[in-house]
């Protein structure tokens, strides 16, 4: 565990310069790709687990940045109990008549606020969301 934290820390502060430079050649492009794959693996229903994998990364491939902080709770591996969910019922009805083609409207909406550069935290933040859209989950 403490390997991987402080790889996150070190990954965490990589210079500006070099954070821009990773956008404008390669971060756009390969978020992309990134969230076209993620949206492909979610439309499979049994690849959810792979998308909201690689929707997490998204600000680490675009910017070299990681979405978050590690909290003291996933260091020192603490369970703790989110809000309670809607049922699994509902959830899938909404994720079969709207979350999977609405998800791909929001998807497209986080791109076009990433590539603007003002917009990403936009971008982020709808990133950050997108399990609610996609399926109701509740953070």
């Amino acid at each position: 565990m403490a390997s991987r934290a402080a790889a996150h820390h070190e990954a965490a502060h990589r210079p500006l310069w070099l954070r821009v430079l990773w956008f404008v050649l390669v971060g756009w492009w390969l978020t992309l790709f990134t969230l076209v794959l993620a949206y492909l693996c979610l439309l499979t229903i049994i690849g959810l687990p792979a998308a909201f994998w690689l929707f997490d990364r998204v600000p680490l491939v675009l910017t070299l940045k990681p979405r978050s902080e590690w909290s003291a709770d996933e260091v020192m591996g603490t369970i703790t109990h989110g809000p309670e969910q809607l049922s699994f019922v509902v959830r899938a009805i909404w994720f079969l008549l709207v979350g999977w083609w609405f998800s791909g409207i929001w998807i497209t909406g986080a791109y076009v606020m990433f590539v603007t550069v003002i917009g990403i935290p936009v971008g982020i933040v709808m990133l950050n969301v997108l399990p609610s859209v996609v399926t109701l989950q509740r953070n």
